[in-house]
């Protein structure tokens, strides 16, 4: 949390949205002197992955809701939220960067370009009353999309995995003649991250990167080489736990051109965590893959007066 990513707030009763990447945190009191802070209604989405050189289109974030109850868990008010936007991945033609939040890293190539990186995930993390720093304890994740592979010279990079409750595996890159070069990321489930994928033909390791478990979440990053014609994989989606990267080739010319294509990194995974078992969160649901772009984080502070 740098000083240029964050931006003060107070909260009182209302619904309040951010849609820029970043962290803010956010001050939650109650809007009279006689309201309670009751709940607080959520609805998170996470970023796109971005698309590799030449790729195909990148996974999609998913769309998280709950309702959270303020128990005592919580301490005594004022509440402090930090509220975490994530960021889409960057395209290849960029360098294939992940996205502000936990997006992997798209694979670099030998001179064209990348894999797409993956998308952040967007979250709410609570601070427990006194406290002004992490621990704390995360009330929401939505997960983000996985970055599309690089295709080079007639081949097909894979398209990313999208996000949901768990991720999707990202798809296999391939030679013009429809022959898998590169397997995608496969996508996180739950607590699970997702695995790297793997290069059907390689002389050198070329596999992506595993994903974070929780609370990181970071998606794995695709397999990239400045090696002779290398063909770089996209990046995992960050998430409760992080997807896969995408595998890549760390030698483009063993495919005749080269004529290969990078796996594309697998989704993250969503989740909504329960703080207190007699009374958990409410109206949860996860709609997978609707999210293009940047993600978001819109909540309403719902409230009960004192009589």
């Amino acid at each position: 949390m740098t000083d240029n990513e964050i931006q003060t707030g107070t909260a009182g009763g209302g619904t309040y949205s951010f849609n820029t990447p970043g962290t803010w945190p956010i001050r939650v009191v109650p809007s009279t002197p006689g309201a309670t802070v009751t709940s607080i209604s959520v609805v998170a989405g996470g970023a796109a992955g971005g698309v590799g050189t030449h790729g195909p289109a990148a996974g999609q974030g998913a769309q998280v809701y709950a309702t959270i109850p303020v128990t005592s868990d919580w301490g005594q008010p004022p509440y402090l939220l930090y509220v975490q936007v994530g960021g889409q991945g960057g395209g290849g033609g960029n360098g294939g960067p992940g996205g502000y939040n936990g997006g992997g890293t798209g694979g670099q190539a030998h001179h064209d370009g990348a894999g797409g990186g993956g998308g952040g995930r967007s979250d709410i993390l609570l601070m427990p009353s006194g406290q002004s720093g992490p621990p704390g304890q995360y009330i929401i994740f939505a997960g983000g999309g996985g970055g599309s592979g690089l295709g080079c010279s007639g081949g097909t990079g894979g398209t990313g995995g999208s996000s949901g409750q768990n991720g999707a595996n990202g798809n296999p890159g391939k030679q013009s003649n429809g022959s898998t070069t590169c397997n995608g990321g496969q996508g996180a489930v739950g607590a699970t991250p997702g695995a790297g994928g793997t290069a059907v033909i390689s002389d050198n390791p070329s596999t992506g990167k595993t994903g974070s478990p929780p609370p990181d979440g970071t998606g794995g990053a695709g397999w990239g080489t400045s090696y002779n014609h290398g063909i770089g994989g996209g990046g995992g989606g960050g998430g409760y736990a992080g997807g896969g990267g995408g595998a890549g080739v760390d030698d483009g010319v063993i495919f005749s051109g080269p004529n290969a294509g990078g796996g594309g990194g697998g989704g993250g995974s969503s989740f909504v965590p329960v703080l207190n078992q007699s009374n958990p969160p409410t109206g949860i649901q996860y709609d997978y893959g609707v999210v293009n772009g940047n993600g978001f984080v819109n909540f309403t502070i719902n409230e009960a007066g004192n009589s």
